[in-house]
């Protein structure tokens, strides 16, 4: 929403478990991939998802196995990405 528009938060009411990344990935400008927290935490995850979709089924996640130390660094990537968008509301029509 920061960086297309705030009424994009309408689409929470629909997809009552989060945009989907696709979604979220094409609605977003070009230089959301310049900045590398947004590039891979969207749009490299959303052609991920893309590219292994058909497929079929699903990841067993008792066979992946994430150190704690690694899950941590993530998480903090993921805080930072957040963190660093910045909502800048144009003027309204009062």
């Amino acid at each position: 929403m920061s960086y297309v528009d705030v009424d994009l938060n309408k689409l929470s009411r629909v997809n009552i478990d989060g945009i989907p990344l696709p979604l979220t990935s094409k609605l977003l400008p070009l230089k959301t991939k310049l900045r590398p927290g947004l590039l891979i935490h969207l749009h490299l995850h959303a052609s991920s998802q893309k590219k292994h979709a058909d497929k079929g089924g699903t990841i067993q996640a008792k066979n992946i196995k994430l150190p704690e130390r690694s899950m941590l660094g993530l998480i903090d990537s993921l805080k930072g990405a957040v963190r660093s968008l910045k909502w800048k509301p144009k003027g309204t029509e009062w």
